[in-house]
């Protein structure tokens, strides 16, 4: 007969419960977000069917309220990895986004990243405080789930929404760029056609002028005249 409190089942089925709802929490940021709640709520199962089988082997309590509070300290854990997996992804996103598009860009069409860094940095205090007064933890595990979480949800949502606007001005400026480097690549090649069009034409004077400078300029008559002379011949 199991002379466990029922308050300790009850308590541990609770715990599972809320473990699975943050890991749900984690899933509306994104459904790719990695966490490895999952598998210490599969460590969590795996004492619960010890506890089960400890009492149907022997029909007596023995390690079935050991099992039954090791189930409940695994779900608290599946539940805290839950929410610092959100933290850690919006972090890791926010960075992402920071880098792709600029703060410039940033600035213009999304107010949520500055709101959303705010939300990550408060979100750090708790963590923080959680640290330092284990047995506060799960409180303000909870307090985050209940208060921070949904607002930090719809900020992202917001986020993710004005990121379209953000894609357009981004390739409307990389289109600007290219046209502008092609433009000064023209410029140049323009230039440099000037400039050795411009050599062309001083060499070409100067070769027509080269007999008047290269000799006497009365050597060069007398070469003129004899040349007209001949001509009247």
């Amino acid at each position: 007969m199991i002379r466990i409190p029922k308050e300790k089942i009850t308590a541990a089925v609770a715990e599972w419960d809320k473990a699975e709802e943050y890991i749900k929490l984690a899933e509306q940021i994104e459904a790719n977000v990695e966490t490895v709640a999952v598998a210490e709520l599969r460590y969590a199962g795996r004492r619960l069917v010890d506890a089960i089988n400890e009492y149907g082997n022997t029909g007596e309590d023995g390690d079935f309220g050991l099992f039954i509070d090791e189930t409940r300290a695994f779900c608290l854990r599946a539940q805290h990895d839950a929410l610092d997996s959100i933290f850690l992804f919006l972090r890791k996103r926010l960075f992402l986004i920071e880098n792709e598009f600029g703060r410039e860009i940033i600035s213009q069409y999304s107010a949520q990243y500055v709101e959303l860094w705010e939300q990550i940095y408060e979100a750090d205090e708790y963590v923080a405080a959680s640290r330092g007064d284990r047995l506060k933890r799960p409180e303000l595990y909870d307090q985050m789930a209940d208060e921070l979480i949904p607002r930090m949800i719809k900020t992202y949502r917001a986020l993710k929404s004005s990121e379209e606007l953000m894609v357009v001005e981004n390739n409307r400026l990389a289109a600007i760029e290219v046209t502008q480097e092609r433009s000064q690549k023209r410029e140049k090649v323009l230039y440099v056609i000037a400039i050795v069009s411009l050599i062309v034409a001083i060499g070409s004077l100067i070769f027509a002028a080269w007999p008047y400078f290269a000799d006497n300029p009365e050597d060069v008559a007398a070469e003129q005249g004899a040349e007209t002379a001949t001509e009247d011949q």
